[in-house]
């Protein structure tokens, strides 16, 4: 069952954080990029051996993500 958040952009709770579809892979750790919508990652996962798709925060400027 798939989730439908539609919050994508700047997190009002903290500030220089974004919320959205991240597409990552935990080991080794790499965050492939933030997407608007899960549709969105999970089409870019296909593309990529190893890599989830979870909704969070990601900090602007890092590869800091935080997974709700």
């Amino acid at each position: 069952m798939m989730m439908t958040r539609s919050v994508f952009g700047l997190d009002p709770d903290n500030p220089g954080w974004i919320r959205g579809w991240a597409v990552l892979r935990e080991a080794p750790w790499d965050l492939q990029g933030m997407h608007p919508t899960e549709e969105a990652a999970r089409l870019a996962c296909e593309q990529l051996q190893g890599y989830v798709v979870k909704y969070g925060a990601r900090k602007l400027g890092s590869n800091d993500f935080i997974a709700e």
